[in-house]
Formats: C-alpha cells, structure tokens, sequence
C-alpha cells in the first residue's frame, strides 16, 4: 500500500471528478464495495484512510481489494475533502463495468429512460428492474450521468447488475429497439390505455420521460407505438417517475410469470 498526499495526481482527478468523466464510476459505500458485481468489476484503484477502517467486515473488504488492485493510503484530513458522505467507509474505489451486452430474449422487460434529470429516480429504477428481473434499460437525452456517484449509491449497487445502454438520442434508441423488435410502449399519464389492462406479450420497451418535461416530442411521431397511463383520482398531474415505472415494471413482469 502506497501513502500518497493532497497533491497527488490521484487525488486531483478524483476533486475534480474527472474520473467519473472518463466513465469510470466510483464507489465509497461499503454494501456496494462488498457485491460480488462490484468486487469482479474492472478495477483501476483504491484509495483508504487506514484510520476509519473499524469494522471486521470493512477489513475483509479492504483485503479483497488490496490483493486485487494497485491501493493507496491518505491521511483522515485528505479523506474528509473526498468523501460523499459524512458515515463514509473510508474506502473509495474507482472501477468499470466489463463490457456486457444485454441478453434481450423474445419475452424481455426493457426500460428506457428518456431525459431523467434525478439521481434518486434513476437509482429507484435500477433496483426496481433487478428486483423484478427486467433485461436492460436504455437512456436517451441523458441527464444525469449513471456512473455519477449519487447514483451508484441509490441504485445500492445494482447499476453493477443490470445491464444499460446509453444513446445519443432518440433515433438511435429507436433504431436498437426496431431492430430487437421490441414494442414501444409510451407512459403518459393523460393518454393511452391503463397499465393493468394492456396485453404485455412479447419483447416491451416502457418509455418513461423527464421529471419536468415528460417524454421527448419525437417518441410521439413514431408509427406503431402504443400509449399507456396509471389511473390517478386525484389532482397531482402525475406519479413520481421512479414510482411510476416501478408500478408497470411489476406489471409486465407479473403478466408474463416472472414474478
């Protein structure tokens, strides 16, 4: 284990967050740091402050990564000016996912996510999909990058588990889903058919939009989508995106036994 300072290239890149800019996603929550996904992950680096490991398991995690990439120490002073979160581990790990395709079959769950802006959202819905064994989600319009670290920690991980893809733009995700022959199914919440009453067979895309501004204007030119809603009694104009898509995700999965 190398002691390195403040003035450390490292160190640098990582205040600058120039490390999540090259794709890389960096992870300080020790539940995260002990998954299988994040452990058999493309490992570049680990920085720890000697001083905060307490726990048994915060050492055996330690020790995982210490035999399996290049490790530095830093002082509790430095640590504090790189640390998320106030309960930090006192580890930080920066690492890739390895290069997986999604396995769409003819019976797939795909979520596409068209300009979400919230890092919570996002995250709501990479647990969601793990949990209900969706196949992949597609972004478009990105906002919010998904290695941001704010989203890794409220995925709880499992941006390490569920396979994504990112996409310029609509036309381009459209083009993947045409040629998967996936349906498109667009999620409004003024217009279409209910969620519970929709024949959710085959491959299906739910699209979901932005927080504030909904789905792009281009999903809506496209020929043989299909419009869906969740019925609302009430006089909020729409669900929250991650509770929303949470609920139909269930749905699909339901209809076609996987759950």
């Amino acid at each position: 284990m190398q002691n390195i300072g403040a003035q450390h290239e490292i160190i640098k890149k990582l205040k600058h967050n120039e490390y999540t800019k090259q794709g890389y996603l960096v992870v300080d929550d020790l539940f995260i740091l002990s998954l299988p996904e994040c452990k058999n992950s493309l490992l570049e680096l680990l920085i720890v402050c000697p001083d905060m490991i307490e726990s048994s398991e915060a050492k055996s995690v330690l020790k995982y990564y210490q035999d399996n990439c290049p490790t530095y120490a830093i002082s509790k002073k430095t640590f504090e000016t790189l640390a998320s979160k106030q309960n930090c581990v006192g580890m930080i790990l920066v690492t890739k996912l390895s290069d997986k395709s999604p396995e769409i079959g003819k019976d797939s769950l795909i979520v596409v996510c068209d300009g979400l802006e919230t890092h919570g959202n996002i995250g709501t819905i990479f647990r969601t999909l793990d949990a209900c064994k969706a196949s992949c989600i597609l972004f478009c319009n990105q906002q919010a990058k998904v290695n941001d670290i704010n989203v890794i920690r409220a995925s709880r991980g499992t941006v390490f588990t569920v396979p994504y893809k990112v996409f310029d733009d609509v036309k381009s995700c459209v083009d993947y889903l045409n040629g998967i022959n996936s349906r498109i199914l667009i999620c409004e919440p003024e217009q279409g058919e209910n969620y519970n009453k929709i024949n959710y067979c085959g491959t299906v895309a739910i699209v979901v939009g932005s927080e504030r501004y909904g789905v792009s204007k281009e999903w809506f030119t496209l020929p043989n989508t299909e419009f869906i809603k969740i019925p609302m009694k009430s006089n909020v104009g729409s669900l929250n995106v991650g509770v929303a898509t949470s609920i139909i995700a269930y749905q699909v999965q339901t209809d076609k036994k996987i759950l």
